[in-house]
């Protein structure tokens, strides 16, 4: 019996610590604002051109959702994007 009490208890030790280590892991994309690593320069074709709207479609993705990312507030507040 000492066996099976020894695997539970390591099987209990292991779980713990699986707990532990999630509770510590950090969510680089929790504010895409703050996020250096993301896109953040224009390489798209002119704002609402036809080839930016064929890009949009292609990605499945209207005007208002393509506006609700990083790189479109970035761009609008650098002055690249004119609306």
């Amino acid at each position: 019996m000492k066996l099976n009490y020894e695997i539970i208890r390591n099987y209990r030790t292991v779980n713990k610590k699986k707990e532990e280590i999630s509770k510590m892991v950090l969510n680089i994309d929790a504010i895409p604002e703050n996020a250096d690593w993301t896109k953040k320069s224009w390489d798209l074709p002119k704002y609402k051109s036809k080839e930016f709207y064929r890009i949009l479609k292609s990605m499945n993705m209207t005007l208002e959702q393509f506006k609700k990312l990083p790189v479109y507030k970035w761009n609008l507040k650098a002055g690249n994007i004119k609306e």
